[in-house]
């Protein structure tokens, strides 16, 4: 293996380690979510539930692509 090679596997060890960080965070951040969600009173109470998992869904997809995009 080259010293670019290996170079460029250490990046992708990289990146793939961010990406799993971030998966893990989107897990815990939908956890504690649900959680809200179960002991939601009101509909305004339902839809900001709705509304911030889009918001970490989309957000969570753009940084995977640009991740994916650099490798």
């Amino acid at each position: 293996m080259t010293a670019y090679e290996y170079k460029q596997q250490v990046i992708i060890e990289q990146k793939n380690d961010k990406i799993e960080a971030l998966i893990e965070g989107y897990k815990e951040i939908m956890r504690q979510l649900n959680h809200n969600r179960k002991f939601s009173k009101t509909e305004e109470e339902k839809q900001a539930y709705y509304t911030a998992r889009d918001i970490v869904e989309t957000t969570l997809l753009d940084i995977t692509q640009e991740n994916i995009l650099d490798l």
